[in-house]
């Protein structure tokens, strides 16, 4: 029952992932802007770090600091 959820969603899933690696390469590449503070040190924690977002952890205090 599972695999046959899983194959129905196959889409939605591919494309999930696509938006979760393009999230993550723009916030990896907003940290890399900053000349002060970092707040993601490399392309996975990025990819990380959108789907947080994306489960409500809007821990979002770090973009002052780069704008």
């Amino acid at each position: 029952m599972l695999n046959t959820m899983i194959y129905s969603v196959r889409t939605f899933l591919l494309v999930l992932l696509i938006m979760y690696l393009g999230f993550g390469e723009a916030f990896l590449r907003l940290s890399e802007g900053s000349d002060k503070n970092s707040f993601i040190e490399g392309y996975p924690h990025a990819i990380l770090y959108s789907f947080r977002l994306s489960l409500g952890d809007m821990q979002t205090d770090s973009f002052d600091d780069n704008v």
